[in-house]
Order: structure tokens, then sequence, then C-alpha cells
């Protein structure tokens, strides 16, 4: 089904932690890529800590993500960063099909209506925003 979506140029991997299931989404990313898509995950490590640690899989997960967003969210430090909830949180752009040059008019948050579902998705700044009745 997702290789039919002419119109999705990839996938992304967010919370939990995407690294958690490292062997499964390796494998998953290698065949995004290969459709010749792109692959995004957050995670709450670093980079340095995936490199570093003995996670199952991370090293291979690593090798077929086109840009890693890295670090834990931290609430004092939110801010109104580019596919960021917090100024800590880095990008790292792994295989240069992903560039900073790509991330220009990405929104911080999105609504999404069909006929049966409201769908949202983003970095609120403000926690009035998530507390806000859909209904």
């Amino acid at each position: 089904m997702f290789a039919q979506q002419s119109d999705l140029a990839g996938m992304s991997y967010s919370g939990g932690e995407p690294f958690a299931q490292a062997v499964a989404l390796a494998e998953l990313a290698m065949r995004v890529q290969s459709m010749g898509k792109t692959v995004i995950s957050w995670s709450g490590y670093s980079l340095e800590q995936l490199v570093r640690r003995e996670i199952v899989g991370a090293r291979e997960f690593l090798q077929h993500i086109d840009l890693l967003i890295d670090g834990l969210f931290v609430e004092c430090l939110a801010g109104n960063e580019v596919l960021r909830g917090s100024t800590n949180q880095g990008l790292h752009f792994l295989s240069g099909h992903i560039s900073q040059e790509y991330l220009v008019d990405i929104p911080r948050q999105e609504l999404v209506f069909n006929d049966e579902n409201i769908t949202y998705t983003g970095f609120p700044v403000d926690q009035k925003l998530l507390d806000y009745p859909l209904f």
C-alpha cells in the first residue's frame, strides 16, 4: 500500500522510542529507501549515544535514516524549531538525500480533516493548543 502512494515522499518514525525496535525498523527503512523514498526518525537518544551504545540493530537502522532528530524533549527548552519540540534537539543529515534546504516551509503544527478523522501532528509551543476541544 505504501509503495502505491506516489504523493508520499517518505516515512517517519517517532515515539515511543524507535530505537527500541531498531532491528525491525532498520528492515522497514531499507525497504522504504529502496523505493526511492526518505526516512526520518526521532530519538530521545543522542546520535553519539546511538553509535556508542549496544542497542541491537541501532547501527543498521542509522544506515537507513536520512534525517535523525535526536535528544530528549525538554519542556523548559520548548522553542519554535523546525521538526523539534525543544531547542536542545539536533538535526543530523545522515545520507545526503535530505538537506537543510528541504526543511523550509514545514509547519510546526498540522491538522488534517477528512470524513472520518481529524489528525493533529506537530509541536505546540502553547499547551493551550493541546487542551482545545475539537468537538
